[in-house]
């Protein structure tokens, strides 16, 4: 918070009301996940948009017998996302997003509570030997993190990019639902092997390990059909969309790994979506 404030004062213009808030995603720092950290975590949840740290993370932050090494029960994931979002974010639009590897991830947003499946782990009334082809496909879970909150980010620009409407990316998901989708479809790419996946282009379109990236979103949209989750629209959808964020500072901490996607910035990545 130190770093913010000595940012700020050196850049006033970060103050001013007309100034464009940047949409932030924040990835706490592991060794910081830990119960005497919890206030300092609800003061920064202030100047961000989505939390997303992985379930050992968010069960460290908690409970520090257990250092995040045990799976998090159903009902305890319920209760800390919610007090995260109760205390850290306030009535603001934001979302808490626990990445929890082939168990997919879970978005916690004013709205609701949804399970979202990972891209490489079959739905359970899949045949046993279309289950173990989908799941040989994963060489390396290094970095898969990191690309889903990337994509993350792309999925919450997507619907300005292709000019969609709001939930276009999965009719009847919230942004920071639909948004997941993308994050499990980038992460997808992250760990079929060690290191980079493979880029080519093949007329005209880019590819990753020599499939588009918007098909495997089309799988995921699929996934999510066949959840039945239900479908949320109206006066709900509005009152929590993601780009009705107040104007003010933004923050930086020098303990986390913040993600900041600015409008402005990602104006040439237009071009790049397949």
């Amino acid at each position: 918070m130190s770093r913010r404030k000595a940012f700020t004062d050196e850049y006033p213009q970060l103050k001013s009301e007309t100034f464009e808030t940047p949409f932030i995603v924040w990835e706490p720092m592991e060794h910081c996940c830990r119960p005497s950290q919890l206030p300092l975590v609800f003061e920064a949840m202030d100047f961000v948009d989505v939390f997303s740290p992985n379930d050992r993370e968010l069960s460290a932050l908690f409970k520090e017998e257990d250092r995040g090494e045990g799976t998090i029960a159903q009902q305890d994931l319920q209760q800390y996302c919610k007090t995260l979002l109760t205390q850290g974010f306030g009535l603001k639009p934001s979302a808490v997003v626990i990445r929890m590897g082939e168990d997919g991830c879970f978005v916690a947003s004013h709205t609701r509570f949804v399970a979202l499946p990972a891209y490489h782990t079959p739905l359970k009334n899949v045949k046993m030997e279309d289950r173990a082809s989908w799941k040989n496909k994963v060489v390396d879970p290094t970095g898969g993190g990191n690309a889903f909150l990337g994509g993350y980010c792309i999925g919450l620009l997507m619907d300005e990019w292709r000019d969609l409407g709001p939930g276009q990316i999965a009719p009847g998901l919230t942004p920071f639902e639909g948004a997941a989708l993308l994050g499990s479809v980038a992460a997808s790419f992250a760990i079929e092997q060690s290191g980079m996946p493979r880029l080519s282009f093949h007329e005209g379109n880019e590819l990753w390990n020599d499939e588009r990236s918007l098909d495997r979103l089309d799988v995921m949209r699929k996934k999510v059909e066949k959840l039945h989750i239900p479908k949320v629209s109206g006066q709900l959808f509005d009152k929590f969309s993601p780009w009705k964020v107040s104007k003010g500072p933004t923050a930086t901490n020098t303990t986390s790994k913040s993600l900041v996607y600015r409008r402005a910035t990602i104006q040439d990545a237009r071009t790049r979506v397949p």
